[in-house]
């Protein structure tokens, strides 16, 4: 079914960047069935995979684990310090004085220290309704969260999980607030950057124009209608004014 963008929004407007023009310094990509961007280290877990553009698993014991078995490109703590992690927790039903799990943990690991350890790591509460939640983590007052960040690991419930509960997840980054680099280093621009990025050229547009002149009366309530539907978003309708 089509669904009509441009009446829920107030403003339609194409980024100027170039996406590799960016403050995302590390990022998931579960866009691929299968495919779980690496993070391929699981405990606590069953039913682990990605599918439909996000990651789940189910718990069969008190809390979930994932993370992954490789390192990914170091990201400079220094600048880049907000981890945001998109989740939602789907609890089984509790029953009596069974209380939902309202805890998860980060971790993380450095290119000088690559040990998993309690000071690496940061609690953030979470929420048990079956409903998207962004968690925006400031790490910038960590302790430790210094030096180059190239591996992290997640409890998407840390303590008070049972059995049946389940987690998805549709994307864990790590961004900066002000500082931007640009990702592709085989672009001919590459040496030149500066953010706002200056290579990335004209934008592209199209041009309408008549193909033959007419004169139609409008008549309200009648023929005073245009309808457009551009690649089936939906139909939008335009009222035309009587001349």
């Amino acid at each position: 079914m089509s669904y009509n963008f441009i009446n829920e929004a107030s403003t339609v407007k194409p980024s100027s960047l170039c996406k590799y023009d960016t403050n995302v310094g590390y990022t998931t990509d579960f866009s691929i069935n299968g495919d779980v961007s690496g993070w391929d280290y699981w405990n606590g877990i069953h039913t682990y995979t990605c599918w439909g553009n996000f990651l789940f698993g189910t718990l069969y014991g008190s809390f979930g684990l994932i993370g992954r078995s490789t390192i990914f490109s170091p990201v400079p703590a220094k600048t880049h310090y907000i981890v945001k992690i998109t989740m939602k927790i789907n609890p089984v039903e509790r029953f009596g004085t069974q209380v939902l799990p309202t805890v998860g943990r980060l971790m993380w690991a450095t290119t000088s220290d690559s040990s998993w350890t309690v000071a690496k790591s940061h609690d953030f509460t979470i929420y048990s309704d079956n409903e998207w939640h962004v968690y925006n983590l400031n790490l910038g007052g960590k302790q430790y969260w210094q030096g180059d960040i190239n591996n992290l690991r997640l409890y998407p419930i840390y303590s008070d999980g049972r059995s049946g509960d389940e987690f998805f997840i549709k994307n864990i980054k790590i961004v900066s607030v002000d500082t931007f680099d640009c990702k592709n280093t085989a672009c001919d621009y590459y040496l030149n950057y500066s953010h706002p990025c200056l290579g990335t050229g004209s934008k592209g547009y199209c041009k309408s124009f008549a193909i033959n002149t007419e004169v139609y009366a409008i008549e309200e309530g009648v023929n005073d209608e245009f309808i457009i539907n551009i690649n089936d978003y939906g139909n939008e309708t335009i009222k035309l004014d009587s001349i």
